[in-house]
């Protein structure tokens, strides 16, 4: 459906206070910026931000949005090229990673969203953001049921036990190594791909078929 002038107009308005805001929020933190900031690096009126945004929290949400349906779409694109449900929970695995290391910053406010814990309900960006979450989680458990009838996942694995614990295992590893990877890859010489390698590895073992 095309967009009249005035709703393109609304887009684009919305969208250089994003930017603004993300700027900002990288820059000096959620808690350091004020609504105040984020309307004068925007160059619109404090009320005009609020036309699109409830308050600040729901405007982090909304650049964390962004973030996280970038994100999305790396692991759709990629689980598209996987024939079986293990290939597409590893291309998956490979994606999520791959996003991280293209977005650090990005992925860095994605992280520092679950700190915000005020108007959770209020904010209809959160709750898009949840709904996302959701249907991702629902897309991941779907592909392991079918890697399960076609073989390549181990038939005993428990369907909700596993995609959570798989789900957790994950994204708390990509949380981890994006915060302190680079310290562990001086020290100990390992680089952070070898280290994301490897332990997908160890993830893929788990729900591997075990061989008689």
């Amino acid at each position: 459906m095309r967009l009249s002038r005035r709703e393109r107009e609304k887009q684009q308005r919305k969208s250089e206070i994003i930017t603004a805001a993300e700027k900002l929020f990288l820059e000096k933190g959620f808690e350091n910026t004020s609504m105040d900031e984020i309307a004068k690096v925007s160059e619109f009126t404090k009320r005009t931000v609020y036309q699109y945004f409830i308050n600040k929290e729901d405007l982090f949400y909304a650049v964390t949005l962004k973030g996280v349906k970038q994100l999305f779409s790396y692991i759709h694109n990629a689980a598209e090229n996987g024939k079986t449900g293990f290939e597409k929970v590893r291309l998956i695995k490979e994606a999520s990673y791959r996003f991280v290391k293209d977005f650090p910053d990005t992925f860095h406010l994605m992280n520092y969203a679950q700190f915000i814990k005020s108007n959770l309900e209020n904010s209809p960006h959160y709750q898009e953001i949840a709904g996302l979450n959701g249907q991702l989680f629902a897309d991941f458990k779907n592909i392991i049921e079918d890697g399960i009838k076609d073989g390549s996942i181990r038939s005993d694995l428990n369907i909700p036990l596993g995609t959570f614990s798989l789900y957790f295992i994950l994204t708390g590893f990509l949380n981890r190594l994006s915060e302190i990877g680079s310290i562990y890859s001086t020290r100990f010489g390992i680089s952070t791909e070898a280290l994301a390698e490897y332990a997908f590895d160890l993830m893929d073992s788990l729900i591997a078929p075990v061989n008689k």
